[in-house]
């Protein structure tokens, strides 16, 4: 999703394939955020917007409802809302919601906008944490090492006479349709 949002941010700033820029210059440059850090955020204000419902509603009754059925399906568990929350939950904070109790709990803390602003605050930092994390890991891995080609080196006749793929590719087009 992020890198279709990517590809998305550098076609509206009409910046092709010759022109490059960083991921990082991209967003700052459109002052955004990764999709799925926008999307986390919006989830997680919905979830406290849904918590705060009377008692009665039926987002709330399919809550309840969620967290009484024993689940003793056969498989991985499907990705639904209450299994994405509880993923995201565990993984930055260390709380699980596995009970009605639970459920209460959380209700409760919702009730207190400024709470649920600060627990909701944490949990996003956390994804950030981990989204920058993830790049800065990603970048480590793809430096050079020793073993590879130096850029400096000089290059030989054979590596001078060829020619990008996507160059030959246009060449080939070219002489098949007949022109000069």
């Amino acid at each position: 999703l992020d890198v279709f949002h990517r590809k998305q941010l550098r076609i509206i700033l009409r910046i092709h394939y010759p022109a490059k820029i960083s991921n990082k210059a991209l967003y700052h440059h459109c002052r955004t955020a990764p999709i799925s850090i926008m999307l986390l955020e919006q989830r997680w204000k919905l979830f406290g917007h849904v918590l705060r419902l009377p008692l009665s509603s039926p987002p709330q009754l399919s809550m309840t409802q969620y967290y009484i059925i024993d689940k003793t399906s056969k498989g991985t568990p499907r990705t639904t809302l209450p299994v994405l929350l509880n993923k995201e939950l565990l993984e930055h904070t260390l709380i699980k919601i596995s009970s009605p109790e639970d459920l209460d709990w959380i209700r409760n803390m919702a009730q207190d906008r400024t709470t649920w602003k600060n627990f909701t605050e944490v949990i996003i930092t956390g994804a950030k944490e981990k989204y920058d994390e993830v790049r800065k890991r990603k970048r480590t891995d793809l430096t050079p090492t020793s073993t590879a080609i130096t850029p400096n080196r000089p290059r030989t006749q054979v590596e001078l006479k060829r020619t990008p793929l996507a160059l030959d590719f246009r060449k080939r087009s070219i002489q098949l349709l007949g022109s000069p």
